[in-house]
């Protein structure tokens, strides 16, 4: 996996984060997305003015980047869920 699509979709993710806009999403959210696999499919569709995905979704450009992403955070949320404070 190349670092370039993790690191424009943290670059883009901290633009969300920064612009205060998204505040009103909880945890709750983030983890049902993230068990159901639709997290980037979630952020897409509530940043969709500020977010473009079209590289990590539409495209093979860095390869099957969503299903890589998903399995990493599902494996993340595995080990951490319930117990976010402690990081």
């Amino acid at each position: 996996m190349q670092h370039t699509a993790l690191t424009l979709l943290i670059l883009q993710l901290n633009k969300l984060v920064d612009m205060g806009k998204y505040d009103d999403i909880t945890i709750e959210e983030v983890h049902q997305h993230i068990d159901e696999g639709t997290i980037l499919e979630f952020l897409r569709q509530r940043g969709q003015a500020d977010i473009d995905l079209s590289a990590h979704l539409d495209t093979n450009a860095y390869g099957d980047f969503r299903t890589f992403y998903i399995k990493q955070l599902q494996s993340i949320y595995d080990a951490y869920a319930g117990d976010e404070k402690r990081r």
